[in-house]
């Protein structure tokens, strides 16, 4: 969680409290999507009793990221982790950030019974990815 809302809000925990109000109206089949690397996110898992998943570096987040690199180029590419599943992807946009961008998309699809293949292979389509190319439904 950032803290582009500091000014509004005055400190990170009522930002947090203030954001837990979505997880807290999350029917029980419902699923939260949380940043396990951040602290006061990942305590919002408590605040629910829907399904968690959380995402992260850590070794203890559902989706997770090993083996983080920056290619010469600019790009990252990173071991997308899901269970027993593993995947490499090469990002097709610049930053290391943005491996924690994949890793809430890659969280997601699993929250929507989607496998991790298929972030992997939307990852590395990059601008050429559309729903009709992973076979999504489009809107």
């Amino acid at each position: 969680m950032g803290s582009a809302q500091l000014g509004e809000f005055g400190s990170r925990e009522v930002i947090a409290d203030a954001k837990a109000e979505i997880v807290r109206a999350l029917p029980v089949h419902g699923t939260a999507v949380l940043n396990g690397d951040d602290p006061l996110v990942a305590a919002m898992a408590n605040e629910t009793d829907a399904a968690v998943i959380t995402f992260g570096f850590d070794e203890e987040c559902d989706v997770r990221a090993e083996q983080v690199g920056v290619q010469l180029d600019g790009r990252p590419y990173f071991f997308l982790v899901h269970g027993a599943t593993r995947h490499r992807i090469d990002l097709r946009v610049h930053g290391r950030h943005n491996v924690l961008n994949a890793l809430a998309a890659a969280a997601t699809a699993v929250a929507t019974r989607r496998k991790v293949a298929v972030v992997g292979e939307m990852a590395e389509l990059g601008d050429e990815a559309d729903a009709g190319t992973l076979g999504w439904p489009s809107t």
